[in-house]
């Protein structure tokens, strides 16, 4: 589903603001199949700063309240103390991407060596 050009420039504030203050997040879905269609599809890939909060909730409502978006589904993979290295060699984040129909995948860093 394309976004709507009016809604493209609110979401692209609410998903940084999400990138940039990680005000929490979810745990990761158990789905087998890709997101739903017709709905907006955001993957977040990180560790308890990713989750502790609900961020990947946090942004739901605020696009649902304040960006004019219907219908938005948001998962998550984190894993607590995990880094992109992490994710990269455990596998799921890789597995969730590939999966497709994304609109957006935010990723978080963790620790760094």
């Amino acid at each position: 589903m394309p976004v709507k050009p009016r809604y493209t420039a609110t979401l692209r504030v609410a998903l940084l603001s999400a990138t940039l203050f990680g005000i929490g997040s979810c745990g990761s879905s158990a789905s087998v199949t890709g997101p739903p269609e017709g709905e907006l599809n955001v993957l977040f890939v990180g560790n308890s700063l990713t989750y502790t909060n609900d961020l990947p909730g946090l942004l739901a409502h605020l696009l649902r309240t304040q960006g004019g978006v219907q219908s938005v589904h948001v998962e998550a993979v984190a894993f607590p103390n995990f880094g992109l290295e992490d994710h990269w060699a455990q596998g799921t984040a890789r597995a969730r991407i590939a999966q497709g129909g994304w609109h957006f995948v935010i990723v978080q860093q963790g620790p760094s060596a």
